[in-house]
């Protein structure tokens, strides 16, 4: 039903948009600054606890029950980032092995921080686009 005023209606029509468009890019910034702070603390090993769980099939196996649904986990930070290395418009996992060669041998050292730093960045950007959703 539309009233008599085109501005109320475009403003009952857009407002719920806009605001879902602004839930999702504060989602966004909050995972990845998540994302960033996990890489700051250097464990890979850490809970990523910002990301999707996934299904822990190892622990699936344990289970007796053979109809038991499967247990969901966290992923560690460094799940997170392997998967990140993995989607088809990301970075890809050729980019750290160069930078592992590059501290490895000594090769190319005065620029390798500032590569590895790019190269986070840009895990945090995939992540972002391929995990972040909000409920609609």
């Amino acid at each position: 039903m539309y009233s008599t005023d085109p501005v109320a209606d475009a403003a009952a029509y857009y407002e719920p948009r806009f605001a879902a468009a602004d839930m999702q890019a504060k989602a966004e910034q909050a995972a990845g600054a998540a994302l960033m702070a996990a890489c700051r603390s250097g464990n890979v090993n850490a809970l990523a606890t910002f990301a999707p769980m996934v299904k822990d099939f190892e622990a699936a196996r344990k289970l007796q029950d053979v109809k038991a649904p499967v247990p969901m986990r966290y992923q560690t930070l460094s799940e997170v980032m392997q998967d990140a290395l993995d989607y088809t418009h990301g970075p890809c996992m050729s980019e750290a092995m160069q930078l592992l060669l590059n501290l490895a041998y000594g090769n190319n050292l005065e620029n390798t921080q500032h590569q590895a730093q790019l190269l986070i960045e840009r895990i945090k950007e995939a992540f972002v686009q391929y995990n972040v959703e909000i409920s609609k």
